[in-house]
């Protein structure tokens, strides 16, 4: 007799030659559904005569509350994983106009206006090109320089914009478009172990067909991958193994 208690462990390993595999950090729950069609034969009466299985389809689930470029690449995107620049958000920060301009904290490493409105009452201004009129600016993205009207000279901004950290440990993925048929494939490896006694499984050869983040109030964010398991060049699909 042997049980099975917790999360248990999952892995992801992308098809081909030294790929490198990922574990689910944080894994929140894992589910397997191994789903069959029957057909059935009738004669005269009301229960069939026989049944006979027909084609099966194997899905599988996972919640995992951890962020990880590396997870999601070998779990969905199958693309580049690229280590650089860190890019950052800049939620409500506070600044004042003076002689018509200000410059973001960050400017420096300035990316991308997210807007501008009026701290008192939360109106947004409207961004223009150039000589803007009240309740408008203009963002010089170069350097993050914000100049404004006359008429908004001495009153509090907060401002929103995305800038860059200037460290090199953060990763990227840059999802390019790729063409139709194209699906990243990958094993997935679950070990559970209870009572001394291990329950494992082995997907022979998966594709992802959803990556979900949802975030919710006073709730962790629990990114969800949903994949499929088929035969790979060998005919195998999975593999079981039991302790009893």
């Amino acid at each position: 007799m042997e049980y099975a208690f917790g999360t248990g462990s999952l892995f992801a390993v992308p098809t081909g030659s030294n790929q490198q595999p990922v574990i689910f950090s944080a894994l929140q729950d894992f589910t397997l559904d191994i789903t069959a069609t029957l057909k059935e034969l009738f004669g005269r009466y009301e229960y069939p005569l026989t049944v006979a299985r027909g084609t099966i389809k194997l899905t599988g689930k996972a919640k995992v509350a951890n962020f990880n470029a590396n997870m999601f690449n070998a779990a969905f995107f199958g693309q580049s994983v690229v280590t650089g620049t860190v890019i950052l958000s800049a939620i409500d920060e506070s600044q004042t106009v003076t002689a018509n301009v200000f410059t973001a904290t960050n400017g420096a490493n300035y990316k991308a206006d997210l807007g501008v409105y009026y701290a008192a009452n939360g109106v947004a201004l409207t961004p223009v090109a150039a000589s803007p009129l009240v309740a408008q600016y203009t963002v010089n993205a170069a350097n993050g320089n914000y100049s404004f009207n006359n008429a908004d000279n001495t009153i509090v901004m907060k401002i929103n914009y995305q800038y860059t950290s200037g460290a090199t440990a953060g990763k990227q993925i840059v999802v390019s478009n790729q063409l139709l048929g194209q699906a990243n494939t990958f094993g997935v490896y679950f070990a559970t172990t209870y009572g001394g006694q291990q329950f494992n499984v082995q997907l022979k050869a998966c594709a992802s067909a959803k990556l979900a983040l949802a975030t919710k109030l006073e709730d962790f964010t629990v990114p969800e991958f949903d994949f499929q398991a088929f035969a790979d060049a060998s005919g195998n699909v999975m593999v079981i193994s039991t302790n009893e």
